[in-house]
């Protein structure tokens, strides 16, 4: 997914960007695409030492609070450490992403 109005954001995750922070071996990196006129965002991780994965999703808010849940990222079946989801924001919704207000 490319072209003019999509946005690629890489992002890392780790315990400490849990709140409040915990110590753990897992970690992950993925992407997030916001197709900023039509609202369509699609997000994809791929974990790494999680051993009992509890829920993965995004959340509305800024990083180092808690937000409520903005849409699930379900586990993939067949790649346990693979996890993907994508809904599609409102016009209020896309400023609040493209302002930092997701995470």
């Amino acid at each position: 997914m490319s072209g003019p109005g999509i946005n690629v954001i890489q992002v890392t995750l780790s315990g400490d960007n849990e709140v409040p922070a915990v110590t753990s071996q897992g970690s992950g990196t993925g992407y997030v695409t916001l197709d900023t006129t039509s609202g369509a965002m699609r997000v994809q991780i791929l974990t790494s030492g999680v051993i009992t994965p509890e829920a993965a999703h995004v959340h509305t808010g800024i990083a180092g609070e808690n937000g409520d849940v903005l849409f699930a990222l379900p586990q993939n079946e067949s790649e346990l450490s693979n996890y993907s989801g994508s809904d599609t924001l409102d016009a209020a919704g896309i400023a609040t992403a493209l302002a930092g207000g997701l995470y």
